[in-house]
């Protein structure tokens, strides 16, 4: 063979090992752009996932918030009905000192059936927060469900010294009105004065400490209230 005739077979033979080799480069390459692009979408969509499950679990909290507002909101209206009732101008005849009685039967049963639906609210709460958990600790954001947890304890210690003041508080004022119905008939209302007055020493003195253990039961609660407040998002119980 020719020298000439063999440059030629080792040229072809290099043009094709270097075209070779250029194009696993081209592959390599081309295989790690893939995959660089694979794991810019993969974040990307796990971004995107957890944004989606941190709006999640925020509406979440805010319709909790919102339903607890609006369970409080109600539990003030009827308990303010309650309190109204043992007003003076509201005691003026034997009558009303009965309807009255009456109503604040009704009205403490349904204020205690309301305590345990604002309770029911945080158990509610707990449970979706548990539900939606697993996601948030393959998105990496479950501290957002422990961070609410340890402000949703630290809200229902809250409510139910709250709930505990209110129990005693329903008690005195049934006993003041109890009171006021057994003595119906000796029941006078000083208008000029907004009290209520008895001929007899002894019920005199026996409503005046009625009225001042629940006149004491609503101070405690104002305290009770005020913790509430500082530590609650709004929830609009009403100032005793």
């Amino acid at each position: 063979m020719s020298i000439k005739a063999w440059n030629i077979i080792l040229f072809l033979s290099l043009v094709g090992v270097l075209g070779l080799g250029g194009w696993v480069l081209y592959q390599n390459h081309m295989q790690n752009e893939a995959e660089k692009e694979a794991a810019r979408i993969a974040e990307i969509e796990k971004s995107e996932a957890k944004q989606a499950v941190e709006k999640e679990f925020e509406a979440l909290i805010n319709r909790m918030l919102a339903d607890l507002r609006d369970k409080a909101g109600e539990y003030s209206q009827r308990r303010k009905v309650l309190l109204d009732l043992i007003r003076p101008a509201n005691l003026s005849t034997p009558d009303y000192v009965d309807e009255n009685y009456e109503i604040s039967e009704t009205t403490t049963m349904a204020l205690q059936l309301q305590m345990t639906g604002i309770m029911g609210v945080f158990e509610e709460m707990g449970q979706q927060v548990e539900e939606v958990r697993p996601r948030m600790e393959a998105l990496e954001c479950a501290y957002l469900a422990d961070n609410w947890m340890v402000e949703q304890d630290r809200l229902v210690k809250d409510y139910i010294d709250f709930f505990h003041g209110e129990q005693i508080l329903l008690t005195k004022v049934g006993d003041l009105m109890a009171f006021y119905r057994d003595k119906k008939d000796e029941l006078r209302v000083d208008f000029e004065k907004n009290r209520v007055r008895f001929t007899n020493i002894e019920d005199q003195g026996e409503a005046f400490n009625l009225r001042t253990q629940v006149n004491n039961a609503l101070d405690r609660q104002k305290k009770s209230l005020a913790v509430l407040r500082g530590q609650d998002k709004g929830a609009p119980l009403a100032s005793p």
